[in-house]
């Protein structure tokens, strides 16, 4: 297979929560899940998310890279921020924090 310059969850690998509509939940790589608690698209939730190398070659090991994350957003969105992170080996997760990105709005954001 051709190795692509983007790699997308789509929007339907996170839809929902593991309670509800999220399908092979948890999707995560640790044991980090989701709660009991919450209403889907009332409480915040991560709609899709998508990692694309910034000089538009192949992904690979050592280029920068973007990351686009779709939200939803809880109330007016200023108590909501999300923390971005990365490992460089899946297997055994050591996280290395990137930065922050507030939703700056209501519902539906792109970070």
């Amino acid at each position: 297979s051709t190795v692509g310059s983007s790699c997308t969850s789509g929007t339907q690998l996170l839809n929902g929560k593991g309670s509800n509509l999220e399908p092979n939940a948890p999707n995560t790589l640790d044991s980090c899940s989701d709660g009991l608690v919450g209403i889907y698209h009332s409480d915040e939730s991560i709609d899709e998310i998508k990692v694309s190398t910034v000089d538009g070659g192949p992904l690979r090991g050592g280029v920068m890279a973007e990351i686009e994350v779709k939200i939803w957003a809880w109330n007016d969105g200023s108590a909501d921020t999300a923390d971005f992170y990365y490992v460089t080996n899946a297997n055994a997760p050591i996280w290395e924090f990137i930065g922050s990105k507030r939703a700056g709005g209501p519902d539906l954001q792109t970070l």
